[in-house]
């Protein structure tokens, strides 16, 4: 446990009826990745207030860890209606909207996180992967771009533009971009992603010429 989590559990001991502050720790817990304390923490939130906003938005992201995806969309749907400014609460809708296989409606979704919450490159990156999903290249790599203006040294920027660069066919620009992101880290998931579909697309071009008709 971080240390964020220890003192919001000693402040939520000595103030057990205080809602917002349960579901403050209910969030710290949610990203600290303890899942059941975090559930405790939300229901004892929504029980002395049924629209506490750091409690619904907890209860929600607990149930998109799982793919339920109906309880994820009551929960950030009731989220963003009681505070349309919630960046959080926008990410947590467009996740769920992703995972309902609607990449469209879920960059619109991520438009409205990255608009309430502009220097959290993780919604940014998700905004990119739901344009990449829904093919609008250009605009994946106008994101990634923009990512790259809070932080240079993410390798899965420069390996998230390397996908955009295979899919647009610019075999050099993706080359260097992989190179780029395995220098900041080796493991890079989206460079090695784009490794692999570069590898399958040779394959299967050669498999093509050898066979016209396939």
């Amino acid at each position: 446990m971080g240390e964020a989590a220890r003192q919001i559990d000693i402040f939520v001991e000595q103030h057990p009826q205080d809602a917002e502050a349960l579901g403050v720790a209910a969030m710290v817990h949610l990203d600290s990745g303890n899942d059941e304390r975090a559930r405790e923490l939300a229901g004892r939130a929504l029980a002395l207030d049924p629209n506490n906003l750091g409690a619904i938005v907890a209860q929600g992201s607990l149930a998109l860890n799982v793919q339920d995806a109906p309880a994820a969309a009551a929960c950030f749907d009731r989220a963003v209606a009681k505070n349309p400014a919630s960046g959080r609460a926008w990410l947590g809708k467009g996740m769920t909207t992703l995972l309902r296989a609607d990449p469209g409606a879920a960059a619109g979704d991520m438009r409205q996180a990255v608009k309430h919450m502009p220097e959290h490159n993780g919604s940014w990156h998700a905004l990119a992967w739901c344009q990449l999903l829904d093919n609008d290249l250009a605009g994946a790599e106008e994101t990634f771009n923009h990512s790259m203006e809070i932080d240079r040294t993410f390798d899965e920027t420069h390996g998230g533009l390397a996908v955009v660069y295979a899919l647009q066919n610019r075999p050099e620009k993706a080359k260097a971009a992989i190179k780029r992101a395995r220098r900041l880290n080796p493991n890079c998931f989206s460079a090695r992603f784009t490794r692999r579909c570069k590898t399958r697309c040779r394959r299967r071009s050669r498999g093509c010429r050898r066979n016209p008709n396939s």
